[in-house]
């Protein structure tokens, strides 16, 4: 979870315990909210962000004059893929339903190969509910050491479309909250999704 103004300078972190999480950074036009280990959207995650934007708002001087021009729910997946022995674009389109193709003649007689070694794809979408975009994400990358497959979906309403700040803020994270959480249900759906839930 991310406020945002027009400069973006983290100047001081805040963590429980050393290297832990949650982490909250702050900077002159940035808040944000990280959580990467015990991920809990019920029973900690969503109050803890309630809880953080309204805590910011009350020790912040003259908080009627401040103007929240960005606000960004994302999260990132990384998805275990063999990069040496798979073709990216079949992963694709087989366990994240997602089709990414390229003329084949690109590849004959070119001395090319057609599996991508690496990618960057996004797209977004206009949402009603919250109002804003909706930003999906397929990009090569790292997890925890490992060359991995990363998928980013964030949920972001800037400038008209942000809400009333700080009481529009928890309506506006539930209506963002379920974006990613269907469409990371559907893109996964099968044997992927299962090696999530850990079975």
């Amino acid at each position: 979870m991310q406020l945002a103004a027009q400069m973006h300078m983290v100047q001081h972190q805040f963590r429980a315990s050393s290297n832990g999480w949650p982490l909250i950074q702050v900077g002159p036009s940035i808040f944000t909210l990280n959580q990467t280990e015990a991920y809990d959207w019920e029973g900690d995650l969503r109050q803890r962000a309630i809880s953080a934007v309204e805590a910011f708002f009350k020790a912040y001087p003259k908080s009627e004059t401040l103007g929240i021009d960005s606000i960004l729910l994302r999260y990132i997946d990384a998805i275990d893929f063999d990069w040496e022995k798979e073709h990216l674009l079949d992963f694709l389109d087989r366990k994240l339903k997602t089709k990414i193709a390229l003329p084949p003649s690109l590849f004959t007689d070119t001395r090319v190969g057609p599996s991508p070694v690496a990618l960057d794809f996004t797209s977004s979408f206009r949402c009603t509910e919250p109002r804003g975009l909706v930003h999906l994400r397929f990009a090569s990358g790292e997890s925890r050491g490992k060359r991995s497959l990363i998928m980013e979906t964030m949920v972001q309403s800037t400038e008209a479309d942000v809400p009333q700040m700080p009481q529009g803020f928890a309506g506006w994270l539930d209506a963002a909250h379920g974006i990613p959480s269907t469409w990371f249900r559907l893109l996964t759906e099968g044997d992927l999704f299962r090696s999530f839930q850990g079975g």
